[in-house]
């Protein structure tokens, strides 16, 4: 089978799933573990600013948190603050720190299971899609994946681009593991799910817009294959049988009139 390679294009879909849900799924979190990625970028950064390191739990704890970054960089002035992010969002986005994460355990069989249900699509915030492409390949999992794309800084363009990657299919479920991805799903109509392994805690994912909370991607492949009453209930996915209590449809109404209605797996 073809790997998947990361696109910055529309692509080419012709091989669309004839399954019923497109998973689109965050890379950073609920695929590879990233925590040794970040500590390793802090801790170059702050060594070349001259900063003495905080303790790894304490570190993982403000990136999680998203408050209080001046604590990972004690005495520093604001500017020198906002100065030492930048070099370590930098820091983030080099080989070598993408080179340390690894495959979340047992993430290959999950992303079997998901198939099964449908089509996955891999998305990430991150810039470096070299690197990432590499070390997918070389923990096999890009197989899994009809399509990789790198989403654009700018919130017009993930929005554009998340419905071009949905591509018109109404089951989606967005897994996601970062606010902007989780506010650009909400924007283009979709409903994000948090998953809560990554660097951002549930809560901040909740608030961003995610209706519904996994702590992995492993509990979200439960719920699908039991038969994903968690996501009907929260109009992610019609009910199997659409007379059977469809969410999607008003009383008295035909199938045909409520597809005409509703896009993305979400009201409108």
């Amino acid at each position: 089978m073809a790997l998947a390679r990361y696109s910055s294009g529309t692509g080419d879909y012709s091989h669309k799933s004839k399954q019923n849900v497109r998973f689109i799924i965050d890379l950073d979190g609920p695929v590879l573990g990233v925590e040794p990625q970040y500590f390793r970028a802090y801790t170059e950064t702050a060594t070349a600013a001259g900063y003495r390191p905080a303790a790894r739990e304490a570190f993982w704890r403000v990136i999680r948190e998203g408050s209080q970054f001046d604590r990972l960089v004690s005495g520093a002035k604001p500017d020198e603050v906002r100065r030492f992010r930048t070099a370590f969002q930098e820091a983030l986005e080099s080989d070598e720190s993408i080179g340390e994460c690894d495959a979340q355990p047992g993430v290959g069989a999950v992303l079997a299971r998901l198939k099964r249900a449908g089509s996955l699509v891999l998305v990430t915030m991150g810039t470096n899609r070299g690197a990432r492409q590499r070390l997918l390949d070389s923990l096999d999992l890009a197989v899994h994946f009809m399509t990789m794309r790198c989403l654009a800084a700018e919130p017009a363009r993930r929005v554009a681009q998340l419905r071009d990657l949905a591509e018109g299919d109404r089951r989606v479920v967005v897994a996601c593991a970062s606010e902007p991805l989780a506010r650009a799903a909400h924007d283009a109509g979709m409903v994000p799910v948090a998953v809560a392994d990554g660097p951002v805690t549930d809560g901040r994912l909740t608030r961003a817009g995610a209706q519904l909370v996994y702590p992995n991607l492993g509990a979200l492949a439960d719920e699908v294959e039991s038969g994903g009453e968690r996501l009907i209930h929260a109009g992610l996915l019609p009910p199997e049988h659409p007379s059977q209590g469809n969410p999607f449809l008003e009383p008295g109404r035909s199938l045909e009139s409520g597809r005409s209605r509703y896009r993305g797996g979400r009201r409108r």
